[in-house]
């Protein structure tokens, strides 16, 4: 019959082991209109160091897309600083495919959505990483 801390602590390494296998953390996304768009997968050092912020460019600020239902056309705004260098963009089938791109110079920008109806993603590259947008075009 083995120890009984031989036994104690192979439970133990295995209980261990099991919890450090979850300890996968996601985050997510949302639009304007409170429909989650995408979800990350935050890094163990992220976990590690919540409150050291990420290094950005363009600043701190938001982006919001409006309408998020539209008929031709949506608006691309933001108030992020744009003097330190434009904010890039995609309009992208639910296929993936690039439709129409663009760099944003102003708050605003209108982007014309020149396809049938259906569901489009908008993405903007900021300097904290990508925020994506669901619009419907009806």
């Amino acid at each position: 019959m083995k120890p009984p801390y031989v036994l104690i602590s192979i439970i133990f390494l295995t209980m261990l082991l099991s919890v450090h296998g979850q300890s996968m953390r996601l985050a997510y996304d949302y639009d304007a209109a409170g429909n989650r768009i995408a979800r990350h997968v935050v890094t163990e050092q992220q976990l590690l160091s919540p409150r050291q912020s990420l290094p950005f460019t363009h600043g701190q600020g938001e982006v919001t897309v409006r309408p998020s239902v539209t008929t031709d056309e949506v608006t691309i705004s933001t108030t992020i600083d744009l003097t330190l260098g434009a904010l890039p963009w995609e309009l992208t089938d639910i296929q993936g495919r690039v439709l129409a791109s663009g760099e944003m110079d102003s708050p605003t920008t209108p982007v014309i959505i020149n396809g049938s109806s259906g569901v489009y993603l908008i993405t903007v590259m900021t300097g904290e990483g990508p925020v994506s947008f669901r619009v419907i075009k009806q």
